[in-house]
């Protein structure tokens, strides 16, 4: 009984399987991947930076809380790297921890490093991509159509801008096509493709390879912008305007003001004064007498006579 017993407590005993589904309290490690989305047959490394003031005994690497590598520790060694071959089941979220042996030679265990996800592309034939229309204007509306042949049911259909998902939706059973309706504008010019996703039977995601890209052209004027430029321009001048004849109708009132008051204020005898004058001198001339030259003549006889 007693044998029995001392065979089971390593059983019972902390393991590297259980820090990937029940991590600890230590301060929980770093990972990296040299990339998140890769095909079948190529291998991605894992890189695990480990920060503690204490020998890290035993360095663990877990996909979707099951280990898939591990490595003891080393002093003074601070990153371990774990290259991990691709195959179709190699899609989901990538952790790391670590284990410390104290005094007593008790595990402790830390907890996991924030997961990073690692996608399979090009496994599966890629969809075939239809645009209602490869021109359009700001306001105007695209319907992308996104043909899938795959053997296994789609989970998710996904559709992207220049490399960018702009929209996804699930699949139905049986359904082969799937519909997008894009409302252009200014910025919807670019390249359009899309792809779909295929869940294995541990959950993991395997992606499709891209549909061919379909171009499409943004012409003419955003309707939007237009309005926005428009009316506030029209707003302004009305106002610019109003101001303009109000200022113009203020200088004629006062013109007229001034005229009033100059007429108002000249004297009534001077006016009648200058018309009777006018009128005497238009009916009336005066004649013009050459008083001079006869006096220089009658001069002239005296002399003559004495």
């Amino acid at each position: 009984m007693i044998l029995s017993l001392c065979l089971l407590l390593p059983a019972l005993g902390p393991s590297s399987q259980e820090i990937c589904s029940a991590p600890g309290a230590l301060p929980a490690p770093t990972l990296y991947l040299s990339q998140t989305s890769v095909k079948p047959g190529e291998s991605v490394q894992l890189q695990c930076s480990v920060i503690s003031q204490l020998l890290a005994t035993r360095i663990v690497f877990c996909q979707d809380g099951e280990e898939v590598s591990s490595q003891r520790g080393l002093l003074g060694k601070l990153t371990y790297n774990s290259d991990h071959a691709i195959s179709g089941g190699s899609s989901g979220n990538y952790s790391c921890g670590y284990e410390i042996k104290d005094n007593d030679n008790q595990v402790i265990r830390s907890q996991l490093s924030p997961p990073q996800h690692l996608i399979i592309s090009g496994a599966l034939p890629a969809p075939t991509l239809y645009l209602s229309q490869t021109s359009a204007r700001p306001g105007d509306s695209v319907r992308l159509q996104c043909s899938v042949f795959s053997w296994a049911l789609a989970t998710r259909i996904v559709f992207f801008k220049d490399g960018e998902e702009v929209s996804s939706q699930r699949s139905l059973l049986g359904k082969l096509t799937y519909d997008y309706d894009h409302v252009v504008s200014r910025g919807s010019s670019g390249n359009y493709s899309c792809g779909y996703e295929i869940k294995g039977s541990k959950n993991q995601v395997t992606r499709s390879q891209l549909s061919p890209a379909q171009h499409l052209s943004v012409t003419g004027l955003d309707l939007k912008l237009l309005l926005g430029i428009t009316i506030p321009a029209v707003l302004i001048l009305a106002v610019v305007l109003y101001l303009l004849g109000k200022k113009v109708a203020s200088l004629a009132r006062d013109q007229r003001e001034r005229v009033q008051r100059d007429i108002s204020n000249t004297p009534e005898d001077h006016i009648e004064y200058a018309s009777v004058n006018w009128l005497r001198s238009s009916k009336h001339p005066r004649p013009q007498r050459e008083e001079t030259p006869t006096y220089a003549t009658v001069g002239q006889q005296r002399d003559r006579c004495h």
